[in-house]
């Protein structure tokens, strides 16, 4: 199963501390920014969105589809926030 059909089976109280289900609008956008960026894994948030991440970055898609926040991490140890709830890159959202 991929990690997409993996969220969508995922029921409200998922995490057993009350999370929503995670929407098909966050799976939608996730899915289109996995295909461009393949090296990211993906999980669930507790609000019924979606994180994609590697070392480096970070992207959380909250429920409605939009980008919520992301996080860039340089070698160094800074990190940075970037364009919080913005569509991203004109993806489905």
């Amino acid at each position: 199963m991929n990690p997409f059909d993996k969220l969508a089976a995922l029921k409200a109280n998922w995490d057993g501390y009350g999370a929503p289900a995670i929407t098909p609008a966050a799976i939608e956008t996730a899915r289109w920014l996995h295909s461009h960026w393949p090296s990211a894994s993906v999980g669930p948030t507790p609000a019924g969105g979606v994180q994609l991440e590697t070392e480096a970055l970070e992207i959380e898609i909250g429920a409605d589809g939009l980008v919520v926040g992301a996080l860039l991490t340089y070698a160094d140890g800074r990190m940075v926030e970037l364009a919080p709830e913005a569509p991203l890159f004109g993806g489905p959202a």
